[in-house]
């Protein structure tokens, strides 16, 4: 196992542990399968996968502009795939719009990933 793969399974059982069982988060992944004729509208499916994440407030990262007291920072292990500015993660059956993600590299490879989100 080469050093990069072995940070980053540090980093997702690191936060594995430090998950709160209470929270319950999932990434929200769209698929659009086009329709048959030019006639058909595409078919819009939803597929939740639940992870292992850290969520806290968004605390001193607010600056009142970008993030705001209401959002939420999620740590995720860098073993998921990255969530775009405006994809969907699921926070206690609640959705919640990805404003930052800001991948943390360690020899090239994420680690892990932190996300600021907002619900809505």
């Amino acid at each position: 196992m080469a050093l990069r793969d072995k940070l980053q399974a540090t980093a997702t059982r690191l936060i594995g542990n430090a998950t709160d069982e209470r929270d319950e988060v999932f990434i929200v992944a769209e698929t659009i399968t086009p329709g048959a004729t030019e006639f058909d509208p595409p078919l819009i499916s939803t597929v939740d996968t639940r992870i292992d994440a850290i969520v806290t407030g968004a605390g001193s990262w607010v600056d009142g502009d970008t993030i705001l007291m209401s959002d939420l920072r999620v740590v995720v292990s860098g073993f998921y795939d990255l969530v775009p500015v405006g994809g969907s993660f699921k926070i206690n059956g609640k959705n919640h719009v990805v404003k930052i993600a800001d991948p943390k590299l360690a020899t090239g490879v994420k680690s892990a990933v932190i996300y600021f989100v907002r619900r809505g």
